[in-house]
C-alpha cells in the first residue's frame, strides 16, 4: 500500500485525508469503549438474579414492546430495576400498573428502569387491558410471549413486584399487591 507521501496530492489534500483517518480512528475507538463497557457490564452481572432473568438469549425467546418490535434489557443492568409482572386476567394487576407507572414517571432521570412484563399474552390482550387503565407512558411495557422473566424470577403469584439493585441482587420480592408507600421506600433505601 502506498504511503501518503508517496501519492500526488497536494500538501492540503494530504493534511485532510489524514485528518479524516484520524477522525475515524477516534469514532471507531468511541464506539468500541461503549460496545465492550456494555459487555463487560452483562458479563460482570451475569450470574446475578437480575441477569438470569431480564437477559434472554434472543434466539430462543425475547421480549417485544406493544409494537412488535424486540427490546433487549441488557442496558437496564447496572441500575436500580423496578419489574412487576402482571397479566389481564390478574385483577390486582390494574392497579398495581398505575402504582408502578406513577412510580416510573416520578423516578425518571434517575438511575431506576421501572418495567412492567406481561406474562406469555398477546398483544391484543396486553393493549386492551391496559386501555382500560391510567398508565402513563413512562413505564416501559415488555411482553414476553415464552414467560421467561417469571420463570427465571422465582416467580409464584400475581402480581410480582421485584427491585434489583445495581449489582443485580434482588432488594424486595414482593408476591400479591404492593403499596404505593412501601414500593417507593423500598427503591428509596437502594438509591441511597
Amino acid at each position: 500500500m502506498a504511503s501518503l507521501r508517496n501519492l500526488n496530492l497536494p500538501k492540503i489534500q494530504r493534511a485532510g485525508v489524514i485528518t479524516i483517518g484520524g477522525m475515524l480512528l477516534v469514532i471507531a475507538a468511541i464506539g468500541a469503549y461503549f460496545i465492550f463497557r456494555d459487555q463487560s457490564l452483562v458479563q460482570k452481572h451475569k450470574k446475578t438474579p437480575a441477569a438470569q432473568a431480564l437477559i434472554v438469549d434472543t434466539a430462543t425467546s425475547s421480549f417485544t414492546d406493544l409494537d412488535n418490535k424486540k427490546v433487549s434489557l441488557n442496558n437496564d443492568i447496572g441500575k436500580v430495576i423496578v419489574v412487576m409482572s402482571w397479566a389481564s386476567w390478574c385483577p390486582q394487576c390494574g392497579g398495581d400498573l398505575e402504582t408502578l407507572g406513577a412510580i416510573a414517571k416520578d423516578y425518571q432521570g434517575k438511575k431506576v428502569s421501572v418495567l412492567a412484563i406481561n406474562r406469555a399474552e398477546d398483544k391484543y390482550s396486553a393493549e386492551r387491558f391496559l386501555a382500560t387503565l391510567h398508565v402513563p407512558s413512562e413505564l416501559r411495557i415488555v411482553l414476553d410471549p415464552t414467560d421467561h422473566y417469571f420463570a427465571h424470577s422465582d416467580g409464584y403469584a400475581m402480581p410480582e413486584t421485584i427491585i434489583y439493585r445495581p449489582d443485580g441482587t434482588e432488594a424486595l420480592h414482593q408476591r400479591g399487591d404492593i403499596q404505593n408507600d412501601e414500593l417507593r421506600k423500598a427503591i428509596d433505601d437502594v438509591l441511597k
